[in-house]
């Protein structure tokens, strides 16, 4: 199967599940969630071989909005590493909405607010009385919207349990650059959800 197609089927799940509330009496706020993050500056589902160029990782928790597993609301902290652009951090919040196809399979939809920093590739030069300042790799914060796709096992066991996933974010920025006002940047997401007692 060809990344664009596994893609298009990935953005058709959440249109299929049902709104089931297969063991979500059973949902534990505040699990630890642990992501590596693949990302590129495109379009969506444009240069998807692009994204494993600039690896990076994730750490954050969630917290169910209706005391159920099917909506919650996600809080993250990202940093990834990208050579040509500059690396950067985010921070954001979304909600989730996780539609079941069976028990344990679900999908999901995901959109919220986030603020990205993100630095230079290298040393800057900003003019100041007439000459050059070397002002380093000092980049700028920039708010932004991400919007997400995923699928995800919530595999309930005893005592303890894990819920792997796999998503695709896409994410708009504003006042990257005066000559792009709104820039693009999409992550394809590996993670799972680490639940406790």
């Amino acid at each position: 199967m060809s990344k664009v197609k596994f893609i298009l089927l990935l953005m058709m799940f959440p249109l299929f599940g049902k709104a089931q509330d297969l063991n979500q009496n059973e949902y534990r706020n505040f699990p630890i969630v642990i992501t590596l993050q693949f990302q590129s500056f495109s379009m969506p589902f444009q240069n998807i071989k692009g994204n494993f160029r600039n690896i990076g990782i994730g750490i954050g928790t969630e917290v169910s909005l209706n005391g159920k597993h099917n909506l919650v609301q996600h809080f993250d902290l990202i940093w990834y590493r990208n050579k040509t652009m500059g690396n950067g951090l985010i921070v954001s919040t979304q909600s989730g909405w996780r539609p079941y196809f069976s028990d344990p399979l679900y999908s999901e939809v995901k959109l919220g607010v986030a603020y990205f920093y993100g630095s230079r590739p290298s040393n800057s030069y900003q003019q100041v009385n007439g000459q050059w300042k070397n002002v380093g790799k000092k980049g700028k914060g920039m708010f932004a919207i991400p919007a997400g796709l995923a699928i995800g096992l919530h595999d309930i066991k005893e005592g303890s349990y894990t819920a792997p996933f796999l998503g695709y974010q896409f994410m708009l920025t504003t006042n990257y650059s005066t000559s792009l006002p709104v820039t693009p940047w999409s992550f394809i997401q590996v993670g799972t959800s680490i639940h406790a007692n």
